[in-house]
């Protein structure tokens, strides 16, 4: 069965009533199919390009990897894509981005830019982070250090994960000034990078998981967790807010905090026992 990348419209907003129930939160939802081929469709990313064609353009766009199953049952290699969209919805054919030898996935896009790794091969571990200029068609290497992967991107910054297992760092990469920096790890080893407008987050394992973070404003990097036999992990951020999982070492069960780096509060958003 192939696999399609369909793009969720919100419709309806929430109501913003201190006496408001979830159980009252009604959320209405269009499902629009995006890609129509035969090949292997994941990792769909939605961004704006801030270079339209003209005003009237809607320049929403959602890229994502591509590869096909080969009759011998293997996949071939990957290659990356984006599809323009219009009110939600698939606007003319979407364009390839890659098409070469190397493996190309984990994508992510912001504004005219778009970052993913080129491993060197369907089995390697060993790759380079690509950069891709929308409005020029340019392709560059911003990393090319062996054990590359994840890259994430916002405005001109970009974020990776670099290493082998056990000794992996998070670096930043600054589009502008091409220059690039670690920001945390190898020791300790670093997980689940994430880059927002005000922070980088990341997770890192030394005994426990703790959420770290380099703060744009501030120009340096802190821990935002440090919970003695708790694993606070897969952290994501947005504005000021930061958002992670926290699991305790004698729990099977999750929960979901927050915390905002203005405010200094601290959040917990679910914790329901599951």
């Amino acid at each position: 069965m192939r696999t399609r990348v369909c793009l969720m419209a919100l419709l309806a907003a929430l109501l913003l009533q201190t006496t408001l129930s979830f159980a009252q939160t009604t959320l209405a939802v269009v499902e629009n199919q995006v890609t129509t081929s035969n090949f292997y469709e994941t990792t769909p990313t939605i961004a704006q390009d801030s270079v339209p064609v003209d005003i009237n353009d809607n320049t929403d766009y959602v890229v994502y990897t591509s590869r096909e199953l080969l009759n011998t049952g293997l996949f071939d290699q990957a290659d990356i894509y984006y599809q323009p969209l219009r009110e939600g919805q698939a606007n003319g054919p979407p364009i390839q981005l890659t098409a070469s030898l190397t493996d190309d996935v984990l994508n992510d896009a912001s504004g005219d830019f778009i970052v993913y790794t080129a491993f060197d091969d369907t089995f390697s571990l060993s790759g380079s982070i690509m950069l891709y200029h929308i409005s020029t068609g340019q392709i560059r290497a911003l990393g090319d250090h062996g054990l590359v992967r994840d890259p994430k991107i916002h405005g001109h910054y970009v974020v990776w994960l670099q290493g082998g297992a056990g000794e992996t760092e998070v670096i930043l990469y600054n589009i502008v000034t091409n220059v690039a920096q670690s920001l945390a790890g190898p020791v300790p080893p670093t997980v689940q990078v994430e880059i927002g407008s005000r922070f980088a987050v990341w997770a890192s394992l030394d005994g426990d998981y703790d959420v770290e973070v380099f703060d744009f404003e501030l120009n340096t990097r802190y821990a935002i967790t440090a919970t003695a036999f708790t694993d606070e992990r897969y952290p994501t951020t947005s504005g000021d807010w930061i958002a992670w999982q926290a699991r305790d070492a004698a729990s099977p069960n999750s929960r979901i905090e927050a915390y905002n780096g203005r405010t200094g509060e601290l959040r917990t958003i679910v914790n329901d026992g599951a």
